[in-house]
């Protein structure tokens, strides 16, 4: 399910109709793309302007699948809702932000008054080895110029780099973050609201 929503969340294209068919889905001019479960699906049309024709056949094709386990769309889940740009949601399955070692990141961009950046989060076997990642992380900020602004939470770091701001921690399995922000009070504000939801019932797994 991860390595289908990864595919899908990639070919996502600009301007695209979202649809309400499967998990998620959207419709082009000549084509219909959606994830369901472990299954990632193109229906493409032989030339323009077949939009009904393309959600039947993908509606016709969901009723012979099943709906796959749900434990990928739980990690989507793992961000919040409020205020993410609608079509941003992606999973990231390596090379992250230009760091080798985190992968399998699930990120989306956000929008909130007059800043903007990326929520990202990468779930882990385990609290150590999600914690393991973020030190990790924040060394490779370091030995790429970002300079140390403080902590916003207990655990948790904000770096400027390149006049952007970033902030990284563990949460339990979870390793999370703050990426591309324009402005440090923005950052820390969606670091918070971040934590916030992953601390919330049902929020980290």
């Amino acid at each position: 399910a991860d390595a289908a929503y990864a595919v899908f969340s990639g070919q996502r294209r600009e301007g695209a109709e979202p649809l309400d068919v499967g998990e998620e889905a959207y419709v082009t001019e000549n084509a219909l793309f959606l994830v369901q479960g472990t299954q990632y699906v193109e229906v493409v049309g032989s030339a323009a302007g077949q939009r009904d024709t393309l959600i039947a056949a993908a509606r016709a094709l969901l009723g012979a699948v099943p709906a796959g386990e749900s434990a990928a769309r739980k990690k989507r889940e793992l961000l919040p809702a409020e205020s993410q740009v609608p079509g941003t949601l992606e999973l990231l399955p390596q090379d992250a932000f230009g760091f080798d070692q985190l992968d399998q990141v699930y990120a989306a961009r956000y929008r909130v008054r007059d800043g903007e950046g990326v929520l990202f989060v990468a779930a882990r076997a385990s609290a150590k080895e999600a914690q393991q990642l973020a030190v990790a992380y924040a060394e490779f900020l370091l030995s790429n110029g970002a300079t140390v602004r403080g902590e916003p939470f207990e655990g948790a770091r904000v770096f400027e780099l390149f006049g952007r701001f970033e902030v990284i921690w563990a949460d339990g399995p979870v390793a999370a973050g703050v990426h591309d922000a324009t402005g440090e009070e923005w950052a820390r504000e969606m670091a918070g609201q971040l934590r916030r939801h992953l601390r919330a019932p049902g929020g980290a797994p």
